[in-house]
């Protein structure tokens, strides 16, 4: 999937500072790669890592609606979803 700068800026912004986004090169299982880029959690705040599993739907009840307050007009989705 090709991502316009638009697109990866406001996921840049979601990410914040705690991360930084790495190209990487995956393997496939057909043994073919391409390049993703991915979020990568920085050192400097190991400290603030939970140990429990990440869950879309905890966050979408609990933070989406002040993420979404955050980002501009024209850099959120209509339906303020991803």
């Amino acid at each position: 999937m090709d991502l316009s700068d638009k697109e990866l800026e406001v996921l840049d912004v979601y990410e914040s500072e705690e991360y930084y986004r790495a190209t990487v090169s995956p393997v496939l299982d057909d043994g073919s790669s391409l390049k993703a880029d991915v979020y990568v959690w920085k050192d400097t705040y190991r400290q603030m890592l939970q140990l429990e599993p990440w869950s879309y739907e905890d966050w979408f009840a609990n933070h989406h609606d002040a993420w979404v307050s955050k980002l501009t007009p024209d850099g959120a989705h209509p339906e303020g979803h991803m």
